[in-house]
């Protein structure tokens, strides 16, 4: 169950190119790290963003602006703002703005990440 899991992530997708998501419902925005949005070319669309970020340590974290992507999970597609920073592990981190949004629910039970048309992703481990 869910409880051995360390990180909540989903395997995904944006603009062709794989992405890992990292799911946390603790955190109130969704955020892009900053390398892969310069792997993905669309570093001009970031918008200048006004909000001041707090780590869990209380610490600030650098935002460079906002974008909006498309993310695929489990064939649906979501197209979403998100705060591109430097400070991610993974391409992706998924907040509570997202899953409320989108109506994405965790399944600790059964280790799936649910989406509101019935279909489900399960989480998964980054290759290391």
């Amino acid at each position: 169950n869910a409880v051995n899991w360390k990180h909540i992530l989903v395997a995904g997708s944006c603009r062709g190119v794989a992405a890992y998501l990292f799911v946390d419902s603790g955190s109130a925005v969704s955020i892009v790290s900053t390398s892969f949005v310069k792997g993905l070319g669309v570093e001009s669309g970031i918008r200048p963003c006004g909000m001041t970020l707090k780590s869990f340590s209380q610490d600030t974290i650098q935002i460079r602006g906002e974008l909006e992507l498309q993310v695929i999970v489990a064939g649906s597609k979501f197209v979403h703002s998100f705060v591109v920073t430097d400070l991610l592990d993974t391409e992706f981190l998924i907040g509570d703005d997202f899953l409320r949004s989108n109506r994405v629910t965790l399944d600790y039970n059964k280790c799936r990440l649910m989406l509101k048309n019935g279909d489900s992703v399960p989480f998964t481990e980054k290759p290391e």
